[in-house]
């Protein structure tokens, strides 16, 4: 996410400087950017190791002390009944294990975690791991923070307040996003300030040559004939792009001039007739019928989540935003749109 003092913008991915509070490109407010944590996780704490060691020591013991029971019952009872007090210890200590990995997906948090005061959240969207993708993702996506030394990412959202978990950008209407005047701290802090051209002394003032007039009894000379210096023709203005060129992590290509859906069997909705359709193969069902749409303005490709079911995911050098369903954000060259389990990456634009 980040290149030593420098963030990425969530919104326009321009670098700013990671003591910004506004983005000198886009004027969004840069709340709680820090090199060390990304933007849905601002104002949150890491738990630290020895923390996340009590907690699962203490859901470890709950979770085998059925089964040690039910060994120490069996071994006192004795005789043709002891298979009974330890087979029901351990269908409790299985039931247990499930129910803590429920809580775990649901809400972030176990007796353990709740604890010592941790909850377990995703980098990308601050929500329990349930969004998360599944366990595949869970191992490198999934942090532990301490909810009693900062902001609980469950309960309270990016700016403070509420129960949203991440603030979406702001609205953008036909590709248009309203200017906010940044801060000239800001503005100051980035742009080094321009160079002042030294003086330039006045040039003397040209005396033309005195004009002799010729004899009076010379023939009159013709004057030679003088070529027109050859004048360069104008350039042509360079021929708008047709579109943008996206990659497929199958190895296929498309090329997007127009709006595109999206999905496992993308529909066309209302206002949407002349869309063209691009389905996306996926087994695990991670992408929803209708994920997200692609539009090309002629300049830029615009991406906008359609309200799918696991989230359109921005990465931008780096920097991950989660996409709110109806806000578009422009993808850049080089950047990678995330939809469940399939990534297009945003090669350049099609001449």
């Amino acid at each position: 996410m980040t290149d030593g003092s420098v963030v990425s913008c969530g919104v326009c991915a321009a670098p700013v400087r990671a003591t910004a509070q506004v983005c000198p490109r886009c004027a969004s407010p840069l709340l709680g950017a820090r090199a060390d944590l990304p933007l849905a996780l601002a104002g949150c704490v890491p738990a630290g190791a020895a923390s996340r060691v009590v907690a699962g020591l203490a859901d470890a013991v709950l979770a085998l002390t059925p089964l040690a029971a039910g060994a120490v019952v069996a071994v006192l009872v004795g005789g043709p009944g002891r298979a009974v007090p330890a087979v029901t210890g351990a269908v409790l200590t299985a039931a247990l294990v499930v129910a803590l990995v429920a809580a775990w997906v649901r809400t972030g948090r176990t007796p353990g975690l709740a604890l010592t005061g941790g909850r377990a959240v995703d980098t990308v969207t601050g929500l329990p791991p349930r969004v998360a993708g599944g366990p595949a993702r869970w191992v490198g996506d999934v942090v532990v923070v301490d909810v009693r030394a900062g902001r609980d990412p469950a309960t309270t959202s990016v700016l403070g307040g509420g129960d949203a978990h991440l603030e979406a950008p702001p609205a953008v209407t036909h590709g248009y996003r309203a200017p906010t005047v940044p801060s000239p701290v800001v503005a100051a802090d980035l742009a080094p300030a321009p160079a002042v051209p030294a003086p330039v002394p006045p040039a003397p003032p040209v005396v033309p040559p005195p004009v002799v007039p010729p004899p009076l009894d010379a023939a009159p000379v013709d004057p030679a004939p003088v070529d027109p210096a050859p004048v360069a023709p104008a350039p042509r203005p360079a021929a708008p792009a047709r579109g943008a060129r996206l990659r497929l992590d199958d190895g296929g290509s498309v090329t997007v001039t127009g709006t595109t859906l999206l999905g496992r069997n993308p529909a066309p909705a209302a206002g949407e007739p002349d869309a063209d359709l691009l389905p996306l193969h996926d087994l695990s069902r991670s992408v929803s019928k209708t994920h997200a749409r692609l539009r090309w303005d002629g300049r830029m490709l615009w991406v906008v989540d359609r309200g799918s079911t696991n989230g359109t995911v921005l990465e931008v050098r780096g920097s991950r935003t989660l996409l709110r369903a109806g806000h578009e954000l422009v993808a850049p060259v080089g950047s990678r749109i995330v939809l469940g389990d399939r990534v297009l990456t945003v090669e350049g634009a099609q001449p």
